[in-house]
C-alpha cells in the first residue's frame, strides 16, 4: 500500500467540498 498516494486521493476527494483544504495543499 502506498500511503502517500492514498493520502493524496483522500485530500483530492476532500478538496471537492473543501476549497480551503485544496488551497492548503497547493
Amino acid at each position: 500500500r502506498d500511503l502517500a498516494r492514498e493520502g493524496n486521493e483522500i485530500i483530492r476527494e476532500a478538496s471537492k467540498w473543501s476549497p480551503e483544504l485544496a488551497a492548503a495543499c497547493e
